[in-house]
């Protein structure tokens, strides 16, 4: 038994949130973790006083924790950001947390727990959102659960494993050896950092707390609305990243992937009516039909038994052209159960599966 501590590394990247950085600053402060603790406040550049509420909270505080301001030449969003503190970062394990959210008093602790017995690649925890309307799609793994390579992608790809890179612990030296990195320049971008990590884990060890609160706020990338083109195009890079990744990395027999990622890119394009945009064109689908290849028989191998899924994927069963029609078909019955539940009810029902697309968290 390994009953040693480890260091932790805290990455909290930050651009103009002033309204809600304190509140995140006195979270970490507040950990009852005895072990060594350092926080990397990566300044991304923002035009607002955040800057200025880390100078003042470092001057303040004088607890064990270290804290220290990672300065940006430049913006470079948020991915870039995250990668400057992980470059930074001298801790046995790294968490990221975004700069609106918080974490529970004993999140450290509680995440740390298990690593005591054994160092995992990853330990997750639960989240809840700010405010708390219990959207966790993690909820059906319970405590204890220690997942081993390709189980980690499959719970992934289940909805029972957040594509949020926040709210794990992980192990820096396996981050380093895998030089794993997240994509710069798209939106979204920790569904390839997420993706790429459960391809290559060995380990994930889950616990039952919730120990991370996800701020849900207006102007937000999560909340905000896009252009179905943009969207689409941000997918397909995605795609492009992870096939190009796979290869570098001899990853092989992961067809399951690229169904997964055309099951989230279809699903928004039927979801669209209920965020008020316009219906996806059929040369859209067609484009990504061509792009993904996405097959219906490798999708229902993979998910026979989940009916959700066959529904998602059944219009893959048709050429494109009947496709798309099954598409729309699938948009008007979403429709239709807005009307009968209520927007939140649909989120809520399908926070557990496919719908809310879990997209990068607000930055």
């Amino acid at each position: 038994m390994n009953a040693t501590k480890p260091k932790i590394s805290i990455v909290i990247p930050f651009y103009n949130v002033a309204p809600y950085f304190l509140d995140c600053l006195r979270s970490i402060a507040n950990q009852d973790y005895d072990g060594e603790v350092e926080c990397l406040l990566v300044d991304d550049r923002g035009q607002d006083e955040s800057a200025q509420i880390a100078i003042d909270f470092m001057n303040e505080y004088e607890g064990p924790i270290s804290f220290r301001i990672v300065i940006r030449e430049e913006n470079g969003g948020l991915s870039a950001a995250r990668n400057s503190g992980m470059d930074c970062a001298t801790g046995e394990y790294i968490m990221f947390v975004d700069s609106d959210d918080e974490i529970s008093p004993d999140c450290l602790s509680k995440l740390v727990r298990p690593l005591l017995t054994e160092r995992y690649d990853c330990v997750m925890g639960k989240y809840d959102t700010l405010p708390i309307v219990h959207t966790n799609p993690a909820d059906t793994l319970h405590e204890g659960v220690l997942l081993r390579e390709r189980e980690i992608f499959e719970a992934k790809r289940d909805g029972k494993i957040s594509i949020a890179a926040w709210n794990k612990l992980y192990r820096r030296d396996f981050l380093r050896i895998k030089d794993l990195r997240f994509m710069e320049g798209i939106l979204w971008e920790d569904t390839p950092w997420t993706i790429e990590f459960c391809l290559l884990a060995k380990s994930m060890y889950i616990i039952e707390d919730v120990t991370y609160f996800y701020r849900k706020r207006r102007g937000s990338i999560t909340t905000a609305s896009w252009d179905l083109d943009v969207l689409i195009d941000n997918h397909l890079q995605i795609s492009k990243e992870i096939r190009h990744f796979m290869r570098l990395r001899d990853v092989e027999n992961c067809d399951f992937v690229f169904d997964y990622l055309s099951r989230l890119l279809f699903v928004k394009m039927a979801t669209s009516a209920i965020n008020k945009e316009p219906k996806p064109q059929r040369k859209q689908y067609v484009v990504v039909r061509k792009a993904m290849k996405p097959s219906w028989w490798k999708a229902f191998k993979a998910n026979g038994r989940n009916i959700k899924s066959q529904i998602v994927d059944f219009h893959l069963f048709f050429p494109p052209f009947w496709g798309y029609h099954v598409v729309m078909f699938l948009r008007y019955m979403l429709w239709l159960a807005v009307i009968k539940f209520g927007f939140m009810g649909i989120v809520v029902k399908n926070s557990r599966t496919y719908y809310n697309m879990n997209s990068s968290p607000s930055y």
